[in-house]
C-alpha cells in the first residue's frame, strides 16, 4: 500500500481536554490540531521509522477492522496534519 514513512516535524505538546478530546499544540510555529483517541494514537504511532502500512496494520489489528478501511483514515489524517504542517512524509 503505502510505504512511505511519516515523521512528526516538532515536539509537539498533547493535552487531554475532555474524555475523548486533545489539543495538540506545534510550539514551533503555534498551530493547534484538535483530535480525539484515534487521532492521538496515530500521533504516537508516527516514531520516524513505522511507515503509514504499518501504522495502518497496528490500528487494524487492534480494533480488529478491515486495513484497506483503516488505511483511508489513516491516509487522510496524515494528509491532514502535512497540510498542518506537523508531519511530514519521507
Amino acid at each position: 500500500m503505502y510505504r512511505r514513512i511519516p515523521v512528526i516535524q516538532a515536539r509537539l505538546e498533547i493535552l487531554q481536554v475532555e474524555d475523548n478530546s486533545y489539543t495538540v499544540l506545534d510550539p514551533s510555529n503555534g498551530s493547534v490540531h484538535y483530535t480525539d483517541d484515534i487521532g492521538i494514537e496515530i500521533i504516537h504511532l508516527i516514531d520516524g521509522k513505522r511507515t503509514i502500512d504499518d501504522i495502518t496494520n497496528a490500528l487494524s489489528i487492534k480494533y480488529d477492522a478491515p486495513s484497506i478501511e483503516i488505511f483511508r483514515d489513516v491516509e487522510e489524517y496524515m494528509k491532514h496534519l502535512t497540510s498542518i504542517k506537523m508531519v511530514a512524509i519521507t
